[in-house]
């Protein structure tokens, strides 16, 4: 009937597990995109994408993943393009890149902080 709260089945998507999904993979975004900005500015010539991902992987995910999918992660880091062709595959143009990802601890920073705030995980 209308109003009535049904029973979960087995096959039924949490809410709170996908919840808990959507701010692991903020955070991942999150915590890439400072470090390209960290990457692209003077004296981060040295940071690679293999190393932004990989720190950006070990802060947010790293500890949610078992050790076969970690060891997978590692590997599939050294395919991935340089910091300068990810940034244009984004559609970002070079000239206004430094803009955009200076950008990122003002937007994207704030709600990472407030749900992690909101929610603190053991």
């Amino acid at each position: 009937e209308k109003g009535e709260l049904k029973a979960a089945k087995k096959g039924d998507v949490s809410v709170a597990r996908t919840l808990l999904r959507l701010m692991w993979a903020t955070r991942f975004v999150y915590v890439l995109l400072v470090e390209l900005d960290r990457a692209f500015a003077p004296g981060g010539e040295k940071l690679t994408m293999k190393g932004c991902c990989s720190k950006a992987y070990d802060v947010a995910l790293k500890e949610n993943h078992p050790w076969i999918l970690q060891k997978g992660v590692a590997v599939a880091v050294n395919l991935l393009p340089t910091k300068e062709k990810f940034v244009k595959m984004l559609g970002i143009d070079m000239s206004k890149r430094e803009s955009y990802l200076e950008r990122t601890e003002k937007s994207f920073g704030v709600i990472v902080k407030k749900m992690y705030g909101f929610h603190t995980l053991p």
